[in-house]
């Protein structure tokens, strides 16, 4: 069969060789244009997936086509012939070209040295995945396709033993080593302007361009740099702490700060006012699309939703602690903070109306679109990722041995803890990370009794039911502290009739602009038409109504989330014993969701990192409405409520809280409402920079940890617990 083909298309073959057959000048200037081109070319071609290459400044266009060249040398120092190494080199940019344009649409980041470390994690969700492409990807592919062709007229070859080409493999690979190692120091920064805003990440592979972000990403890899850090400056900032908490005044109520006011809307923006009961069609309780295989108890659903305020049944003695069950929602959020909009159905008339026994606010995620460790991880830390390098994942770098943390917080005070999630053990690492976060127990997918489904992954009222089972259960233990973390809500949100959901929200109007009849439900022509002030100007009409059905899809998942959360709390309500929820969303969804509302830029960056948060209990508790928050002071607001002890670090992180109500990963804000910068080395206010220095002895002090600052005063007096300083340490 072979020879057969061989004969066939031989006439073929030898026309397509006269046409590469050049003449000896001819030759060598195309080989020389390929050896000075092909770098340049593949650079642009990796950038054109994004952007314009030709913006970016000409210092760093000239590192990043450095470093393709290197490459380039390498690839022809292991293949010996010009041809085959600038077609690798078209390959290894165009796929890496492809892959920035996936992690850019499915979660808004793109691709950071970082990612290595959840490659694992990344494979077991992209089945959920499908990607939409632009005139950006169709135009990249036409040049890949032109270059790759065109590397065929390159003839040059190094003899397989010639000392030359393994010298060339080894200088060649000796540059690209330092070229990465030089991209990765500060003297990169400062002598090419490297950018390394932290507010917009897309920001910064705009401006530096895909390998040399990727590059100065891996810094994360190389441990901190102590000097910066010193013990002088660690004694220091602990003395300071010890003075401010002679200070603290533990009689102080939240709601006397400046940065709280009492809501005078809805949580989800849609203008219900609070004492209006949701009219039953709006709530869309009998529809049978969104009620088949969700085994609904409808009776208490909807007197949850009707009831949503009432006397608790359970009564917080004094001396007596609550249980507390904190539930890290998967990208749970109120897309109301990007936009007006209008829809068919309420959206959250649940969430929206709580009010009575709740403290309740919006918290600044340090994460957009995905990577929900590092909320993970500060809520149950208390750190802060704004003093991590930028791309770090610290579940997967910097946890390798035991951490104090909010479960042995309570852990110590004889609760028993138990982290539950329901997928893969493994996902971020997290059966290795809990117990070396102090958890007693663990629940996985594979360990759940109750396994209902929403498209392919455990509902929320099934994670739900999970816990109410381990909350009947006991152990015998004074106290059960259960943390969950939901997958109901992940990514990617693309409407499939095979599914077993069906979203039932229809997407009439975005910031003023009309997209669905609200007759017919059909788009409109005018939402359609490609118009520079039109929403997603740009798109095709075709991908316009993808991006439009993602959205939707997302908020019927949303919409799903609250219905769940109306059950689960109308069960706690009615406990007898007192019980403390915390619940937050980990991040917003990423760009294919979000993009109806942020396409041209009106959209301040920093409402992407708005997500709800309350705090809710069974018993009296003190209302707090629109309070702001950051991930790592959750938990210090929570402690007290439940009457638990809180450590001397989170009664510091309550004391950090009233002075910069928010921080996280790009920026901190003060109580007039600044928005400032947060920097890795210095720089930072003095209370931010004491909350830094703290922070790195915490995750890297070793042996020199200051344990005492973790753990909880056995004595139960008035006063706040102290620091037993060793002088002689």
């Amino acid at each position: 069969m072979w020879e057969t083909f061989k004969k066939k298309t031989l006439p073929l073959r030898q026309k397509w060789q006269a046409l590469h057959s050049l003449d000896e000048k001819a030759q060598s200037h195309v080989n020389i244009m390929t050896l000075v081109f092909s770098p340049i070319l593949a650079f642009y071609l990796t950038e054109f997936f994004l952007q314009m290459p030709w913006d970016i400044r000409l210092p760093i266009q000239f590192m990043n086509i450095l470093i393709y060249g290197a490459l380039g040398a390498l690839l022809l120092g292991l293949t010996g012939r010009l041809e085959r190494a600038a077609r690798l080199l078209f390959v290894i940019s165009f796929g890496l070209g492809c892959l920035n344009y996936q992690a850019l649409f499915f979660s808004s980041h793109p691709i950071t040295a970082g990612d290595l470390l959840s490659i694992k994690t990344a494979v077991g969700v992209s089945g959920s995945y499908k990607l939409i492409l632009n005139a950006n990807v169709w135009r990249a592919t036409l040049a890949f396709i032109i270059l790759f062709i065109g590397a065929g007229w390159a003839k040059y070859e190094i003899p397989k033993k010639k000392a030359s080409r393994r010298a060339l493999a080894a200088v060649s690979a000796m540059v690209f080593v330092l070229g990465g190692v030089f991209s990765t120091s500060r003297v990169a920064e400062k002598t090419l302007g490297i950018s390394t805003a932290r507010l917009e990440n897309r920001e910064n592979v705009s401006r530096n361009g895909f390998v040399l972000n990727f590059l100065h990403s891996a810094r994360i890899f190389y441990a901190p740099e102590e000097p910066i850090y010193s013990e002088t400056e660690i004694e220091a900032a602990i003395r300071i702490l010890n003075e401010s908490l002679d200070k603290f005044d533990p009689s102080y109520q939240a709601n006397q700060s400046p940065y709280f006011v009492h809501r005078n809307q809805t949580l989800s923006g849609q203008g219900v006012p609070l004492a209006q009961e949701p009219d039953e069609s709006s709530l869309n309780l009998t529809n049978p699309s969104l009620s088949v295989g969700r085994n609904w108890p409808m009776e208490d659903l909807r007197k949850a939703l009707y009831n949503v305020n009432g006397s608790a049944k359970a009564a917080l003695k004094e001396g007596e602690k609550a249980d507390i069950v904190a539930i890290m929602n998967e990208s749970f959020s109120d897309l109301a903070i990007l936009g007006d909009f209008k829809t068919n159905v309420e959206i959250l008339p649940f969430t929206s109306r709580l009010d009575t026994d709740i403290r309740l606010g919006t918290s600044h995620s340090s994460v957009v679109g995905g990577g929900t460790a590092n909320s993970e991880f500060e809520f149950l830390t208390g750190a802060s990722m704004g003093f991590m390098e930028d791309g770090s994942i610290p579940y997967e770098e910097y946890i390798t041995e035991d951490l104090p943390s909010l479960a042995r917080v309570l852990g110590e005070q004889g609760y028993e803890t138990m982290a539950m999630h329901p997928y893969w053990d493994d996902a971020w690492s997290r059966k290795t990370i809990y117990p070396k976060l102090g958890f007693d127990r663990m629940k996985f997918q594979e360990d759940f009794i109750h396994q209902d489904k929403v498209r392919n992954f455990i509902s929320d009222k099934a994670l739900y039911d999970e816990i109410l089972m381990e909350l009947g259960r006991g152990t015998g233990k004074d106290n059960q502290f259960i943390f969950a973390v939901s997958i109901q809500n992940h990514g990617d949100y693309v409407q499939n009739p095979e599914d077993n959901f069906d979203p039932g929200v229809l997407l009439y109007e975005v910031r003023g602009q009309k997209i669905r009849d609200e007759k017919t439900g059909e788009f409109l022509e005018s939402f359609l038409e490609d118009r520079e002030d039109g929403l997603l100007a740009g798109f095709s009409p075709a991908n316009k109504m993808r991006f439009i059905e993602s959205t939707e899809e997302y908020l019927g998942l949303i919409r799903e989330s609250d219905r769940a959360l109306a059950y689960f709390v109308n069960q706690l309500k009615y406990r007898e014993r007192p019980t403390l929820l915390v619940f937050f969303g980990d991040h917003q969804p990423a760009e294919r969701v979000a993009q109806v509302f942020t396409h041209d830029g009106d959209c301040p960056v920093e409402n992407r990192r708005k997500v709800p948060y309350f705090i809710w209990a069974n018993y009296d508790i003190d209302e707090v409405f629109d309070q702001v928050s950051a991930m790592p002071y959750i938990a210090a607001e929570a402690l007290p409520l439940a009457q638990a002890k809180p450590s001397t670090w989170f009664h510091f992180l309550d004391h950090v809280h009233r002075e910069y109500p928010t921080i996280n990963s790009a920026y901190y804000m003060n109580l007039r409402g600044q928005i400032g910068p947060v920097h890795f080395y210095d720089n930072n206010p003095i209370r931010l920079r004491q909350y830094q220095v703290l922070q790195y002895n915490y995750l890297f002090g070793g042996e020199t940890r200051r344990e005492e600052l973790f753990r909880v005063e056995v004595d139960d007096g008035a006063n706040l617990s102290r620091l037993c300083r060793d002088d002689s340490r």
